[in-house]
């Protein structure tokens, strides 16, 4: 997310994540980084699923999607994504 100066750079990004040969807890993960929690919260749906043995996985799973459902309920935006917009919309 650092690197990321433009909006066409930030769903280059988005994109390279959706192909990447990753685990699905870091694809969410990163997905989140950079803002794309629709993304994210599918993903985490999909590790708490994938996690029945494994409680503390799957917890952690379900909160990082119901936050990642919330944020996509009130629209929340990263605050980095705010100023990428911002700058994008003056230039």
């Amino acid at each position: 997310m650092n690197n990321i100066t433009t909006l066409l750079e930030l769903e280059q990004a988005r994109q390279e994540l959706l192909h990447a040969d990753l685990p699905t807890n870091v694809k969410a993960s990163r997905a989140e980084k950079l803002g794309d929690y629709r993304t994210a919260k599918r993903l985490w749906e999909t590790v708490a699923k994938s996690a029945e043995k494994d409680s503390l996985t799957q917890k952690y799973a379900q909160i990082r999607h119901n936050f990642c459902q919330s944020a996509v309920m009130h629209n929340y935006k990263r605050p980095e994504l705010k100023n990428l917009e911002a700058n994008h919309v003056k230039a």
